[in-house]
């Protein structure tokens, strides 16, 4: 009958394109699957393209603190051993008056070697070459710890109450004693820092 062979015939059509959309369906889910697939391999291959820069950053926390721990060390450990020299070889001090004055100093210690640190980098990165001579090292280091040491000193005896004269005689009596340091403590803290493996400057 021709109703029914025209029947067979759009059934037959029916079915041919809804194969072709199924197939075009499954193309499309195929191609979105692997377009994933490539993004969350380039967003992995970034995360450990960063966390690889992290690991190799000399700034990271891990070495932030060790460089903290390192300057800080430093300063504790210098301080006493020039202090306790100072006082009990020219001011002449006893043993247990020098042990109550260094104990009383450490905690400016603990707030002034990072600092320190920071200021020492940031003065050897502006005024020293990449190849420094010992002659500029000297002369580095010196002019670090007279512009670093005096300021802080001055500032620590005006806040206890010292008039300007007694200030000015004060930081007077120690200006030697803190030029001569600074190659020194320079050379200390370059140990250092070697010690908890971290580079000297940044």
């Amino acid at each position: 009958m021709p109703w029914l062979r025209s029947w067979a015939g759009w059934s037959n059509e029916a079915s041919a394109g809804s194969t072709a959309s199924g197939g075009c369906t499954r193309l499309r889910t195929l191609a979105r699957n692997l377009d994933r697939l490539a993004l969350c391999r380039l967003r992995h291959a970034h995360a450990r393209s960063y966390w690889t820069d992290y690991a190799k950053c000399p700034t990271r926390p891990r070495g932030s603190m060790r460089r903290y721990l390192a300057d800080t060390f430093a300063m504790v450990i210098f301080s006493i051993a020039i202090g306790a020299f100072v006082e009990i070889v020219i001011t002449g001090l006893t043993i247990e008056q020098t042990i109550k004055i260094r104990a009383a100093a450490i905690p400016v210690s603990l707030l002034v070697g990072r600092p320190y640190g920071i200021y020492r980098d940031w003065v050897f990165r502006r005024l020293g070459s990449a190849e420094k001579t010992p002659l500029q090292e000297i002369l580095l280091d010196t002019f670090i710890n007279l512009t670093f040491q005096i300021p802080l000193y001055s500032l620590i005896l005006a806040l206890n109450g010292a008039r300007f004269l007694q200030i000015l005689t004060a930081v007077s009596s120690i200006l030697v004693i803190v030029g001569l340091s600074g190659r020194p403590y320079g050379i200390f803290l370059r140990g250092c820092r070697r010690l908890f493996k971290v580079p000297d400057t940044l």
